[in-house]
């Protein structure tokens, strides 16, 4: 589950980038175990190393399916699909399906070429062996009056290494608040 690390938006970031999805018909559900069969937790920075890897190798396994099936109702062989921007396109024409469309196909076991089974629902997990280090230095510079022990924050400076921001105000607070637990 998230506590505040962002889920619901990085990872419906992740997938309708991935898949050309617009983002608000994307609903992320936590921790239901009727439709998981693992999960460990966010451990602090790992959700989106992780669970966002996870959600790329299923996007990955969805397209590949999916140009399968976008040959078989365009008619056309699979070499000759490409998948862009949530559209799936016979090469050199007009010719498209978009995935929500192909989705919807998919659920129809009519339209679905002998062998394939219905729907473009796909899992993966992830398996991330090295650690993910993402670090930061801050500096906080403090005034002292000697005379009452007060002390007055004058400047506070935080540079962090974290890889690829997803998404800037997600990342803006994180990183605010880390800084209001430390």
């Amino acid at each position: 589950h998230s506590h505040g690390q962002g889920h619901e938006t990085t990872f419906a970031q992740v997938v309708s980038d991935k898949l050309g999805i617009p983002y608000d018909d994307i609903d992320i559900v936590h921790g239901d175990t009727g439709r998981m069969d693992f999960g460990l937790g966010t451990y602090g920075s790992r959700s989106i190393a992780v669970g966002g890897s996870a959600l790329i190798m299923a996007a990955d396994k969805i397209i590949e399916k999916g140009k399968y099936l976008a040959a078989y109702l365009l008619e056309t062989s699979v070499a000759d699909i490409r998948f862009d921007d949530g559209e799936f396109t016979v090469a050199g024409t007009d010719r498209s399906i978009d995935v929500m469309a192909l989705a919807a196909k998919a659920r129809d076991t009519t339209n679905l070429p002998a062998g394939m089974a219905p729907g473009l629902d796909e899992r993966a997990q992830s398996e991330i062996t090295d650690p993910t280090l993402p670090n930061g230095c801050h500096i906080c510079e403090v005034e002292v009056d000697p005379d009452t022990g007060r002390a007055e924050i004058v400047k506070y400076v935080a540079v962090n290494d974290v890889g690829t921001v997803l998404n800037q105000l997600t990342f803006r607070g994180q990183i605010l608040g880390g800084i209001g637990q430390g």
